[in-house]
């Protein structure tokens, strides 16, 4: 069972992406902006998946996380809407370890996240 903590402003979103990582048997903690992901970390999360689109600067956060400590063992990915293409561009310009595309569908977003899980975390 992985820690992972999911930073979306988006309430279906979040619900969405809950449902599906803890019926996987994951614990999920959420944060809706910048200062409740800040104390969110306190889980020490495996996994931070961030939306580059919140409200209150999301490209802002994934700087942040970078030079955190906690992004010496949590692996940072990115979680948007945004067109591939771009996600692409921001993981290489940003250094964190990947994106997940919001539209992929449930079975597609539980393989991805599981890709970018410590080995042993994917599943049950």
């Amino acid at each position: 069972m992985a820690r992972i903590l999911i930073v979306d402003d988006s309430e279906e979103g979040l619900r969405a992406a809950c449902e599906i990582l803890e019926d996987a048997g994951h614990r999920v903690a959420v944060a809706r902006d910048r200062r409740e992901c800040r104390s969110a970390l306190a889980i020490e999360p495996d996994l931070v998946l961030v939306d580059v689109e919140l409200s209150d600067g999301g490209d802002d956060l994934v700087a942040e996380l970078g030079t955190h400590p906690m992004a010496e063992h949590s692996r940072i990915v990115l979680f948007s809407g945004r067109s591939e293409i771009e996600l692409q561009r921001l993981v290489r310009e940003s250094g964190v370890d990947g994106f997940i595309w919001k539209g992929i569908g449930a079975e597609g977003f539980l393989a991805r996240v599981c890709r970018y899980l410590p080995p042993g975390l994917e599943h049950r």
